[in-house]
């Protein structure tokens, strides 16, 4: 009994901060909104475009809005109060999404609009990532960041699953327009969690703030992740991780309704299953504590993604592929969790908001994973597709994991509380 209790305690140590709780309140908030938002959209683009390539497209405006604002948007953060420009991008991404629900409403809904959705949403997103990982980076003490890590990682499996589920739910039993307009009831609620988070003080500048300014603090992120093999090799990760393997949500909806035919609530099912393996890996991790082997274990669940992924497609019952998802999203999770950690434990205080939006900017470019695979799912069947996703990830991680073996030594957690060198 004392083992448990003190495993108990050990894995939900952060817990014991009241700011990171209602953090994590506020962060299953937006999990669940962005969860039932990619189950009713996904389902919905497909089923009024019937192509693959169309559920690649419709996330361009997310992706040049990415391109263009996150470096922006980094810079911001760390001049500006971090919880502010969290609260007002959630208040502004539920108008957006009311704005979506009222056109499936009234049947004016057309695909385009899908894409000025998501254009939208990327610019306000390029604002509130950095914003939300500068903040829980600099709540907790530097030995507790891998669990606070793997604690919001674990808010997004629990949310994952039951969302997802509603998701598919509210297609299949009542509307569309009910998904978007639970998504915007969720991102009020989560701005209404982070309003009562104090306000944090951005440090103090010698810079203006004009836009010459901007670009100094541009360069100076820049210059200083270049400065840091480390960063600048997970970094490069995250960039493969994108083109490679998050299009794999391109592709549910196509595995859903065409390889497994199981339909709306089908879809909701592997969203819900992917959600549940991203709980048990950050319970993984939260488990593991401050490891002295993150780079390690970081590398090998980056390959894991990969062989399950490939177990995955050419499973032949959709039970069966259902057990490889879960892997799959385990793996991922762990990945993530890790990464997070390790970028925030490197990163020194003053450059948080920048090293989250250069992490962000990568996603910019998954059209360059997605569009691609839309299309050669439509040529060569989604099976295939997920295949040649699962070998390219396991090429990667086995080639960094010889050609950075320092990635690989990795392990507790420095105490950065410091600021980095304006350049």
């Amino acid at each position: 009994m004392a083992f448990l209790d003190g495993l108990l305690k050990r894995t939900f140590i952060a817990f014991r901060d009241a700011q990171f709780r209602r953090f994590w309140i506020g962060r299953l908030s937006s999990t669940g909104a962005f969860q039932v938002r990619k189950v009713v959209r996904g389902w919905l683009v497909y089923a009024l475009t019937g192509s693959a390539l169309s559920l690649g497209w419709v996330s361009m405006g997310w992706s040049a809005a990415t391109l263009l604002f996150s470096l922006v948007g980094g810079v911001i953060c760390d001049r500006l109060g971090k919880r502010d420009v969290l609260v007002g991008g959630q208040v502004l991404c539920a108008v957006v999404l009311l704005a979506m629900a009222l056109l499936i409403s009234t049947g004016a809904i057309k695909v385009w609009h899908f894409g000025v959705s998501s254009l939208l949403l990327g610019v306000l997103f390029s604002f509130t990532m950095p914003a939300r990982l500068g903040l829980v980076g600099g709540m907790v003490p530097s030995h507790v960041l891998m669990n606070a890590m793997a604690l919001s990682t674990l808010g997004l499996g629990i949310m994952g699953f039951l969302s997802s589920t509603l998701g598919g739910f509210l297609l299949e039993n009542i509307s569309a327009a009910a998904g978007y307009y639970a998504v915007a009831l969720m991102y009020g609620g989560a701005a209404l969690a982070w309003g009562g988070l104090p306000a944090d003080k951005p440090p103090e500048r010698q810079s203006g703030s004009g836009v010459s300014s901007i670009r100094c603090d541009l360069i100076a992120g820049a210059r200083y992740i270049a400065s840091e093999p480390t960063l600048l090799t997970l970094v490069g990760l995250e960039l493969c991780q994108v083109i490679i393997f998050w299009p794999l949500g391109t592709l549910l909806p196509v595995f859903a309704s065409d390889v497994f035919q199981v339909g709306a609530l089908g879809l909701g099912v592997l969203n819900a299953i992917y959600a549940v393996g991203g709980l048990v890996g950050a319970l993984f991790v939260a488990v593991m504590g401050d490891s002295r082997h993150k780079g390690a274990v970081l590398l090998v669940s980056g390959a894991l993604c990969g062989i399950c992924l490939i177990l995955f497609a050419r499973a032949n019952a959709f039970y069966v592929a259902l057990s490889y998802l879960l892997v799959v999203s385990m793996a991922a999770s762990v990945y993530m969790a890790i990464r997070s950690t390790l970028l925030q434990s490197i990163t020194v205080d003053d450059m948080r908001g920048r090293m989250a939006s250069y992490l962000r900017l990568t996603w910019g470019f998954l059209p360059l994973g997605s569009i691609p695979v839309g299309a050669l799912t439509d040529a060569l069947g989604a099976r295939w597709v997920a295949t040649m996703q699962g070998v390219a990830l396991i090429s990667i991680y086995s080639v960094i994991a010889l050609a950075r073996p320092q990635l690989r030594r990795l392990g507790p957690s420095p105490d950065h509380r410091r600021s980095g060198t304006e350049m």
